[in-house]
């Protein structure tokens, strides 16, 4: 399968982290997709592409949908002729962009023609197969600026966050954190959920999951126990049950996924 990503070079850049294309004449895989910190909207122009979630009636079996950030694992299936078009979202991106509140797709997806202007879907149809990729990712970044709301979002409630460690979400933690910041901590968890769709300890969470699923892609043979520890995890237990709650599956048997899917 061939990709080309493309990074806006706007201030679409503040909300939106790249823009893709995949494709292939003929692609078939199933597989497990992991909870990242992203929101996204998807175009299908090719065959089969379907996304199940096993804990929710919700399915994206459909052409095009705008998702939340996802705190479970997806099936995925793809058969058949492979184009499809994405625009990957920073974690408050919807927000930002389109002043969707991200808790109304937290764990969620809608089909795009019923959260955006369906002239976005058209455009991506009516352009995918006759603009080259690059161009086609540029001129849909141009498409995009005009709908760009860019609704405030507070960087210094999340980097504060980020700075946390895992000892950080102790008890009486987050309303220390939100004291300091001059906020009770029904509003930092209120700005959370709507700005990005699940609460601080979870984005915490994620944020850590996330740079440990980059870690095991990254190096096959290095030590899991080593790994944990040096994400922030007091022990292996500890790294494997926070890695489960958001994987379905521990840190060992997604390295064995890997394997069977190279």
């Amino acid at each position: 399968m061939l990709s080309e990503i493309y990074v806006p070079k706007t201030q679409l850049a503040e909300a939106v982290d790249c823009i893709y294309i995949n494709w292939a004449e003929s692609f078939e895989t199933r597989s497990w997709a992991m909870p990242l910190l992203h929101q996204e909207v998807f175009f299908n122009l090719g065959d089969v592409f379907d996304v199940s979630d096993p804990m929710s009636s919700d399915t994206s079996q459909r052409d095009s949908w705008v998702s939340g950030i996802y705190t479970r694992p997806l099936r995925v299936l793809t058969q058949g002729k492979h184009l499809t078009v994405g625009i990957l979202f920073k974690p408050w991106g919807l927000y930002q962009t389109f002043g969707i509140n991200a808790q109304d797709l937290s764990n969620y997806s809608i089909d795009t023609r019923t959260i955006l202007n369906n002239s976005l879907e058209s455009f991506v149809r009516e352009n995918a197969q006759k603009l080259p990729p690059r161009e086609l990712l540029s001129s849909l970044e141009r498409y995009l600026l005009p709908s760009y709301q860019a609704k405030p979002v507070k960087r210094q409630v999340l980097q504060q966050v980020e700075q946390l460690d895992l000892t950080g979400f102790e008890k009486g933690k987050m309303r220390q954190l939100a004291h300091g910041l001059g906020l009770s901590s029904k509003t930092l968890i209120d700005y959370f959920n709507t700005t990005i769709g699940i609460s601080p300890v979870k984005y915490f969470h994620l944020r850590v999951v996330n740079r440990a699923l980059r870690q095991i892609r990254l190096h096959p043979t290095k030590s899991l126990t080593e790994i944990g520890l040096e994400l922030g995890f007091y022990d292996q237990a500890h790294f494997i049950r926070v890695f489960r709650s958001f994987c379905g599956m521990s840190p060992r048997e997604y390295r064995k996924s890997l394997q069977v899917l190279a």
